[in-house]
């Protein structure tokens, strides 16, 4: 009976440690990348987009929701996906970065604001067979991925953090900065 007790704990020390030791080693095997996953990506055919023009749309965006450092911007179709793309320069800011997603919820709850918002046809148009992307952009690379599905009413999110665990933003720190997006 004694050496059926000790023959017991022994599997179950061997168990333990067994996990211990497949936990500690499965959370030391990070793997790291500065290369954006393509899945945020757009790859479709140029020839399949139908791109949408808004010639009031750069004084819109810089004076109803201040992106300043905005130097390009675009919005088409594919089917029923909508693609918006927000192209900054390298002094985008963190305020920025909250207006454009200001103006992205208000184009999902959008309800006839008697406004004018950019590419106000296209939020007219929406329905609940619509998908809509947001990226944005900094010199080129992926800062951000949000999308938002109407017909199943959930949302998708992807932020480059690596990209911006190397920017201060407004001089915050950015532990600050991390902790405010969480």
């Amino acid at each position: 009976m004694i050496k059926e007790i000790y023959k017991r704990e022994l599997i179950m020390k061997i168990i333990i440690t067994f996990c211990l030791i497949t936990m500690f080693i499965s959370c030391n095997n990070v793997h790291k990348t500065d290369k954006v996953s393509v899945m945020y990506l757009d790859k479709s055919n140029i020839k399949d987009r139908i791109y949408i023009d808004d010639s009031n749309a750069s004084n819109l965006f810089i004076q109803k929701y201040g992106l300043s450092h905005l130097i390009n911007h675009k919005l088409y179709k594919i089917g029923t996906e909508i693609h918006l793309e927000l192209y900054f320069s390298n002094h985008f800011s963190f305020q920025e970065g909250k207006n454009a997603l200001t103006y992205f919820s208000k184009i999902i709850t959008y309800t006839g604001n008697r406004f004018s918002q950019p590419y106000e046809k296209i939020l007219q148009s929406l329905s609940k067979e619509n998908k809509i992307n947001l990226r944005i952009f900094i010199n080129k690379n992926l800062l951000l991925f949000k999308s938002y599905n109407f017909a199943t009413n959930r949302f998708q999110y992807y932020e480059n953090m690596s990209f911006i665990a190397d920017r201060v933003y407004n001089g915050t720190n950015r532990a600050i900065f991390i902790d405010y997006i969480n």
